[in-house]
């Protein structure tokens, strides 16, 4: 059995670490396990690896405190037949999160298992309404696991209690313009999980959504027609809607391109 999964992880190994450029590319050992944050895309053939977000508590009821926050976290090379802790550090130099706000719970990566989380407990400030906070987390070596590439080995969260500028809305920024938490929020609400069955590289299906862009695209009336459909939803919504940005009548009204 061990055997089995061996040839599988080698395979996903490969497909995902197997890069051109040289400084991609690690020693191998078959007989080891390497640790990642397994927070990616994959779209027209291009891996694109996440290691920002940003997470808000305006994405909940206005009540909540405290959110409970998980990071994917991913091995390559053998299985696991126990339950397995491994070593994550807080960036201090690139933390602007103070501790009290945020805890880290115990990263064990469980048996059985090649995706994994890695939680975070994260308070509510009353300033978070204007102002956002970073934590970044960087995996690192210990006996149990060595580490993968290293643009997989660090995970930075941008801690807010307002709509933050998606990672992927520069890429869009001809369809949506400059951004809008009015034109995000509308975002949100359009292309929710499930609208779009446009399938992605590995052929499964509804994994596109407002939090899932697809990260590769030459002429997206064409290449992602039903994600393209939505944005001229939303566009006609500002349209027929008259919004002012933070409701400040004396800016221009809202439009889209």
């Amino acid at each position: 059995m061990k055997a089995r999964f061996l040839t599988v992880f080698v395979l996903v190994f490969t497909t995902m670490f197997g890069c051109k450029q040289e400084e991609d590319l690690i020693p191998y050992d078959t007989s080891k396990t390497y640790i990642f944050f397994n927070d990616f895309n994959l779209d027209g053939g291009t891996t694109n690896y996440i290691n920002e977000k940003s997470v808000s508590f305006a994405f909940h009821e206005m009540d909540v405190k405290t959110i409970r926050v998980g990071i994917p976290v991913g091995i390559i090379g053998m299985p696991l037949d126990q339950d397995k802790e491994y070593s994550v550090i807080v960036d201090e130099k690139e933390t602007t999160l103070s501790k009290d706000l945020y805890q880290i719970e115990k990263p064990v990566f469980h048996k059985g298992l090649i995706n994994d989380s890695l939680f975070v407990i994260l308070h509510k400030k009353a300033d978070m309404n204007d102002n956002s906070y970073a934590l970044k987390l960087t995996l690192q070596e210990n006996d149990q696991f060595l580490l993968g590439i290293s643009k997989t080995l660090s995970m930075k969260l941008n801690v807010s209690n307002k709509l933050e500028e998606p990672s992927w809305w520069e890429d869009y920024s001809q369809f949506f313009g400059p951004f809008y938490s009015e034109v995000y929020q509308q975002w949100i609400l359009t292309y929710h999980k499930g609208a779009d069955p446009t399938p992605d590289t590995s052929g499964e299906r509804f994994v596109y959504y407002w939090d899932n862009m697809p990260g590769y695209f030459r002429d997206l009336p064409n290449d992602k027609p039903i994600l393209y459909n939505h944005i001229l939803i939303v566009k006609k919504y500002f349209q027929d809607h008259v919004v002012y940005p933070n409701g400040d009548t004396s800016q221009p009204r809202i439009l889209l391109p």
